[in-house]
C-alpha cells in the first residue's frame, strides 16, 4: 500500500495473494468503457503462460459474473465444467479452468473491474472469500492512486492554454519514437503577439496562441505539437528526406496564411535516437530567426510606402 508506484503494489500483492492461494494465476481485468482489458497478470512458475491469449473483450460476454456481484462482491465457482453447462452463452477464454474465485474492484461507486484467480488450491476456496473481501478494497484504492498519478503526470506534460505537449512532455515524446528514423523538427515562433497583447488585450493573444496551435494539430496526423514556452511552438513529423521536409515547411506557410496568424518556421533533420535534442533545437531555432529576419525587413519595407 505504501509502494511509491501503486503498480509495484499491486503487483506485489498478486504475487502474495497467488502464492498463499496456491493458484495458477490472479489477473485484473479492468472496464474500459464497454471493453475489459486484462491489466495485470501474475502467473506461478508451473503454469500455461497466458499472455498471448488475453484481449480486450466486451463485458457483455461476462454477463453472468456480473450478475452474481450484484449479490455478492466475491464469489466461488468450484465447479467451472458444470458452470458452463449452466451458461451455455458463455465462452472460456483461459485454458485449464477447473476452479475460479471473482472479487469486484470498485471504490466510492466507481468500478474498476474486478479480480480473477485461476485454479486456487481447493483446500483455501472457503477461507479465499473473506481474505478478498478485505483485499478488493486495497486493490481498488491502488487502482485509485495509479490513475490519480496518472492524472497528475498527464497534466504535468501538458501546456494548460493550449491543451498541447510541453517540454516535459516533448522529452517523453522524444524518447518514445523508434529508432532509425528519420524526423523534422519544425520550429515556429508567432509574429506579432506582443502587439496583440498591447493592443487588444492578453485573453486575445491567449485566442491567438490557442488558434495557431489548433492549426499545427490539424497539421501533424500524430499530434506531435509543443508548446515551448512564450510564442514559440515545434511540431515533429517523420520524412523521408529534405525534400519532403521543405514540402511540409511550404505547407505550414499556406496553411497559416489561410488562418491568417503570422508565423515563422524554421527545421532540422534528425535520425533517432535522438542524443542531444538541444542541438537540433537550436537549428532549428536559427533557421527560423532567418526567417523572421526576412519577415521584419519585409514588413519594414511596406511599412515605408
Amino acid at each position: 500500500m505504501y509502494e511509491l508506484k501503486p503498480e509495484n503494489g499491486i503487483r506485489k500483492m498478486m504475487n502474495r495473494l497467488g502464492n498463499q492461494l496456491g493458484a495458477d494465476n490472479v489477473l485484473i481485468l479492468e472496464e474500459k468503457g464497454d471493453l475489459l482489458h486484462f491489466s495485470y497478470i501474475w502467473e506461478s512458475r508451473t503454469a500455461t503462460p497466458l499472455s498471448k491469449h488475453l484481449k480486450p473483450f466486451p463485458r457483455a460476454e461476462v454477463r453472468p459474473f456480473y450478475e452474481r456481484f450484484v449479490q455478492k462482491p466475491v464469489f466461488i465457482i468450484d465447479d467451472f465444467e458444470q458452470f458452463c453447462w449452466d451458461n451455455t452463452d458463455y465462452a472460456p477464454r483461459l485454458p485449464n479452468i477447473r476452479q475460479l474465485i471473482f472479487a469486484r474492484l470498485r471504490l466510492d461507486d466507481h468500478s474498476y473491474g474486478y479480480l480473477e484467480i485461476v485454479n486456487p488450491d481447493p483446500q483455501y476456496l472457503e477461507k479465499a472469500v473473506p481474505l478478498l473481501t478485505a483485499l478488493s478494497r486495497f486493490f481498488s484504492i491502488l487502482l485509485r492512486n495509479r490513475d490519480m498519478m496518472q492524472s497528475i503526470d498527464h497534466l504535468s506534460k501538458m501546456d494548460p492554454l493550449t491543451s498541447i505537449m510541453n517540454r516535459r512532455g516533448l522529452m517523453d515524446y522524444i524518447q518514445g519514437l523508434p529508432s532509425g528514423h528519420q524526423y523534422a523538427f519544425f520550429f515556429g515562433d508567432l509574429n506579432g503577439l506582443k502587439e496583440m497583447n498591447d493592443q487588444f488585450g492578453h485573453e486575445a493573444g491567449d485566442r491567438l496562441l490557442q488558434s495557431a496551435a489548433a492549426v499545427l494539430c490539424q497539421s501533424c496526423p500524430t499530434n506531435a505539437v509543443f508548446r515551448m514556452g512564450g510564442d514559440e511552438f515545434l511540431m515533429i513529423r517523420e520524412v523521408q528526406d529534405e525534400k519532403e521536409a521543405e514540402k511540409i515547411h511550404a505547407q505550414l506557410h499556406e496553411q497559416f496564411r489561410l488562418a491568417k496568424i503570422g508565423i515563422s518556421f524554421g527545421f532540422a533533420l534528425a535520425i533517432t535516437p535522438i542524443e542531444n535534442i538541444d542541438t537540433i533545437l537550436a537549428e532549428a531555432d536559427h533557421n527560423m530567426y532567418k526567417e523572421k529576419v526576412l519577415h521584419h525587413q519585409t514588413h519594414h519595407q511596406h511599412s515605408s510606402y
